[in-house]
Parts: C-alpha cells; sequence; structure tokens
C-alpha cells in the first residue's frame, strides 16, 4: 500500500494534522497530504482547519 492510499482513508483532520508545517512527517507526506486536500471535495477543509487550530 502506497503512502497516497493510505491517506486516501483518513479523515479531513487526520490530513491537516500531516500537512501542518510543524508535524513530525517527512515533506513527502506533507505534500501527498495537501494534494489530497486540494482534491477532495467531500470535506470542508477550511472549516475542519479551523477546528483543528482551535
Amino acid at each position: 500500500m502506497s503512502l497516497r492510499e493510505k491517506f486516501l482513508k483518513y479523515q479531513a483532520k487526520d490530513l491537516i494534522e500531516v500537512a501542518e508545517p510543524h508535524s513530525d512527517y517527512t515533506h513527502e507526506a506533507k505534500t501527498i497530504a495537501i494534494d489530497i486536500i486540494k482534491e477532495n471535495n467531500a470535506f470542508n477543509f477550511k472549516n475542519e482547519a479551523q477546528l483543528f487550530w482551535e
């Protein structure tokens, strides 16, 4: 299973956590998470990100 396939199963808040600049994930993982966030219209990422940062 590729990293992208694994991340496709993640919920929005989990993808935001991976993509967060100060997370311990690799640059590759962050890039994949950001790409999925950009492609995915099923989640309201703006709202999810606001909840994450509260």
